[in-house]
Order: structure tokens, then sequence, then C-alpha cells
């Protein structure tokens, strides 16, 4: 089963990880709310729930407005950041199950809209790409598609063809800077033709 961080499971990355970013917005596609479900089995470790609104002069945990923080069984932890005053339905110390609503999408904190900020941290706190955690089990595409369009190839098979998800599926598959260039999708096609394009959920 793959895990899901959005208890609609359409998850739609909004702003990407890098250096300076070190998570991954999500918004729901067609940037719909959503309520925010636990990654994995786990122990709250933090919760955050007095942020009524944005202050983007916020610093430190702050910036996150309101937030969970959640330490896993396999030693990982997962951050949910910027969720809706009132909506965290979960206390610090408290078990929580994979798959269940820990809170509502927000906007509060350090932020420029709705969505949620989702980080993934080792052990020790340092952070990782949340690409590796959330779809490190891969899976594939699998095609007898043999025209000449990725687009049109992903939708013979009923997947999802828009910009948004090609740009994740790239990042998946070792493109990064996805922009659409014929030289990316020939790439991109290629591994779907021989079914090895990666899956990104």
């Amino acid at each position: 089963m793959i895990s899901h961080v959005l208890y609609s499971m359409n998850e739609t990355v909004s702003y990407n990880y890098s250096a300076a970013h070190q998570a991954l917005d999500i918004v729901g596609s067609s940037r719909s709310i959503s309520d925010i479900i636990a990654y994995d089995d786990g122990v709250i470790e933090i919760v955050a729930d007095n942020f009524k609104g944005v202050d983007n002069s916020a610093r430190g945990t702050a910036s996150y407005g309101n937030f969970v923080k959640i330490k896993h069984f396999n030693g990982m932890k997962t951050l949910y950041a910027h969720l809706k005053y009132g909506s965290i339905k979960v206390q610090k110390g408290s078990y929580v199950k994979k798959g269940q609503i820990i809170g509502t999408m927000g906007n509060t904190g350090n932020t420029y809209g709705t969505h949620l900020h989702f980080e993934v941290m080792n052990n020790n706190d340092v952070r990782q790409n949340p690409y590796n955690y959330l779809w490190g089990a891969h899976s594939y595409f699998k095609s007898n598609y043999s025209g000449r369009s990725l687009v049109d190839g992903l939708r013979s098979i009923g997947a999802n063809s828009s910009f948004d998800y090609r740009k994740v599926l790239a990042i998946k598959n070792g493109i990064s800077n996805y922009t659409g260039t014929y030289n990316q999708n020939a790439t991109l096609l290629n591994l779907l033709k021989q079914g090895k394009l990666i899956k990104a959920y």
C-alpha cells in the first residue's frame, strides 16, 4: 500500500524540496483543502495548536504555525505544519496509526496560502528529502504504448498526465528541473515503454 499524507489521497506538490526549503509543500488536486493523515504508525512528539493566523515575521518553530511532529517506529520522524487553528486531533505522547486524521490543512505561521508543509527527519532531527521517504518503495507503470507522446502514453494506461504529475515523475525518475522539454519527455517515455518508469504515487 502506498502511503499518503492527505486524506483525499491526491497530493500535488506545490513547492519542491531544495537546500533552502527542506520540505515539500503539498496541496490537494485543484488546490483543494484536505484533512492531514499520519504517514505511518508512531508516537506524537510535539503538538503546537495556538496560532490563529498568518505571521510572516515568525521564525524557528513559530514559522510552522500549528503543527504536529510524529516519531515513527522505524526511527524516522515526520512533521506536518501550517495546520488550521483548532483542527488538531492528537496530543503529545499519544499513539497514532497510519492513515489516522491528525488535523486539517491550514494557513498559520509564516505562510502565503493554505497548504501542508511536510518535513521528514531522521532520528537525529536531520531533515531528509521527503520524496525518498514518501515514495521510496518503487512501483512501475506497465504499458504497451508505442506512440511518441508522453502525455498520450500516460493517458493510455489511465495515469495522471498533468504537468504537475509529470514534474513529480521526473524527479522520481532522476530528472531535475523538469520543464517539459522534448528530451525530458522522451526520456520519461522511453522508461514507460520499457516498463521502468517509477510511479510517483
